[in-house]
């Protein structure tokens, strides 16, 4: 259990000293996309093992669990988000259901 906070500890302290250089992946043409990945396959800022340890906490914790990810822009939010959506399995093992709920705060900014 405590290698599992050590190991979203380590990542929250990544996300905070990113460089903005290094938080965009480069697209195929050359140019720099701040897109969110989709896949595991796009994963260039290594967030999988983290994505891994989130997902499983989730499905695990025996009371509701909030989970805020902090970081500047660029820094790969949207993207682990998206790796933890991924990972999230279907079904609790005591047979609760888990869904993502994904809201866009632009809309609600004001």
């Amino acid at each position: 259990m405590r290698e599992k906070w050590l190991l979203l500890r380590r990542f929250a302290e990544r996300l905070t000293r990113a460089q903005p250089e290094l938080e965009k992946a480069p697209s195929s043409e050359g140019h720099w996309s701040d897109q969110e990945i989709l896949t595991e396959d796009q994963d260039r800022f290594s967030f999988q093992d983290y994505a891994s340890v989130l997902a499983g906490r989730a499905a695990t914790a025996d009371t509701p669990l909030t989970t805020g990810i902090f970081g500047r822009w660029g820094s790969g939010k949207t993207s682990l988000m998206r790796l933890i959506e991924v990972a999230l399995p279907k079904e609790t093992k005591k047979g609760g259901q888990l869904r993502s709920i994904w809201i866009n705060v632009w809309q609600l900014s004001n």
